[in-house]
């Protein structure tokens, strides 16, 4: 029996079987190449076994894998990338602390600033660098403030992001795991001592206070029994703060609103300094002679009286000493006494410096002077008459005088341009009631209109202020 052979195409659903082959040989040759590449990788043929290789080959996958997210601003998903990969055993400590900053960073970049904060404090843990803690921190402060926690950041920044916990220095002691290093107790003394500079001396620009503090700081401790002294305070102020805080002190309301006055203050004083240190770098030597010339009676050496003097408890005993004084008796006085002021060594008296300047030099006056419950018998050595001072004896002063004024004009120019930018509106109405108010408390507003009535005669006002300082003048003058 005869059969004939069918070469027709199948129809429908017979198709599926060639299909599922060709993807059955596409993927096996796929696995193939797979298979090659890896090999490649291990380092080919007859290489010998490349398994240490696998976790270098994980790390950058997973690196790559972050960098590639960030490109693509999921930043919350390269974070959890990044934290996979910090968590990598056989990191090197600058590889960590790379991966938890990415981590810390992605999660800010999203907007979750609480979790980027709580990541970031890792760093207490970490062996870096102390630029890779102050990196970390500043992005805490950010944190912080997108927040709204301002009060928070100095406590957060002490209790989590230690920038001592690898000390760079000598380590003097050491509260609570905490160190204290010499580098710390010089910016401790150092501060107290710029503030001190620039109250002494207008023309010093932040810079110049903060560069001579530091070398009169270092000066200053080169005594041990110094440097001792001033650990103690340092000492001090640790421990009180630690148990301030541990009280719970620095989350009270007093203390958020101190901390905000504080900032408030401390920002307002930057910008004043800024303007200021730029109006000082200004001076130069025909400034300084400019104003020393449009001022010559400030620079004037005052008329003086170089003396001797002898010193008895009682009245009595200075007479009787009178007659019987030889030169060997009297001491030299601490300096020359000059009209108006002190007299070195004594105190002040316009007796005694009167009956000075009205001795002839060489001589003793024939009486004895009471100063302070003491009485003076004075001898008159050498007297210094009024003198104009030069340029160069009164430059100190000269520098100091221009420093001041162009300290002022420099805040008034700033004040002025921050007026003219910002709009400020004074609410008159306001502004008396709350002091008709605050009269009224105090109860010394009993009477308003003739509190306001007195105020407004002016001319009444002023005379009896002369009456009272001329009181104060002659007072002064019997004194």
């Amino acid at each position: 029996m005869s059969q004939s052979l069918d070469f027709s195409l199948p129809q429908g659903p017979p198709r599926k079987g060639p299909r599922l082959l060709a993807w059955l040989t596409l993927g096996c040759a796929a696995a193939s190449l797979a298979i090659l590449v890896l090999l490649l990788l291990r380092g080919g043929f007859g290489a010998g076994p490349a398994r240490s290789s696998e976790p270098a080959l994980a790390r950058e996958h997973l690196r790559d894998v972050a960098q590639d997210l960030e490109k693509r601003a999921l930043y919350r998903e390269a974070a959890e990338v990044w934290g996979e990969y910090a968590a990598i055993p056989g990191l090197e400590p600058a590889d960590v602390a790379e991966a938890v900053f990415l981590r810390g960073k992605n999660l800010v970049d999203a907007g979750d600033y609480g979790p980027a904060a709580r990541v970031l404090t890792e760093y207490e843990h970490l062996d870096v660098s102390q630029a890779s803690r102050r990196r970390a921190a500043e992005l805490i402060l950010e944190c912080l403030s997108a927040l709204g926690k301002e009060e928070a950041r100095e406590s957060l920044l002490e209790a989590y992001t230690s920038f001592d916990a690898r000390p760079e220095g000598i380590v003097l002691a050491r509260v609570g795991g905490e160190s204290i290093t010499i580098e710390g107790v010089r910016k401790q003394v150092a501060a107290q001592i710029e503030s001190m500079l620039r109250m002494q001396d207008a023309a010093l620009t932040s810079e110049e206070a903060a560069r001579r503090a530091q070398e009169l700081a270092r000066e200053r401790l080169e005594s041990p029994e110094t440097l001792e002294q001033a650990l103690q305070q340092v000492i001090s102020l640790e421990v009180l703060y630690r148990e301030a805080l541990a009280r719970d002190l620095g989350s009270s309301p007093e203390c958020a609103e101190a901390v905000k006055e504080f900032r408030r203050s401390y920002l307002a004083q930057k910008l004043i300094q800024r303007s200021v240190d730029d109006a000082l770098r200004s001076i130069g030597p025909t400034d300084l002679e400019n104003h020393y010339k449009a001022n010559l009676d400030e620079y004037v050496e005052k008329p003086a009286v170089e003396f001797s003097v002898q010193k008895f408890p009682t009245e009595a005993a200075a007479q009787a000493a009178l007659a019987s004084l030889v030169d060997s008796d009297f001491q030299k006085g601490a300096g020359p006494a000059v009209q108006g002021e002190p007299i070195p060594g004594i105190g002040r008296s316009a007796e005694a410096t009167a009956h000075l300047f009205a001795l002839d030099e060489g001589k003793a006056g024939g009486r004895a002077i009471e100063i302070g419950g003491a009485w003076y018998v004075f001898r008159c050595d050498r007297k210094r008459e009024k003198r104009q001072k030069s340029l160069d004896e009164a430059l100190p002063q000269v520098r100091a005088d221009l420093a001041r004024a162009k300290q002022a004009e420099a805040a008034e120019k700033l004040q002025a341009e921050l007026l003219a930018k910002y709009t400020v509106d004074i609410v008159a109405e306001d502004l008396r009631k709350a002091a008709a108010e605050a009269a009224a408390e105090t109860g010394s507003g009993g009477d308003e209109s003739g509190g306001e009535e007195s105020g407004g005669e002016e001319s009444g006002g002023e005379e009896s202020g002369g009456e009272e300082s001329g009181g104060e003048e002659s007072g002064g003058e019997e004194s």
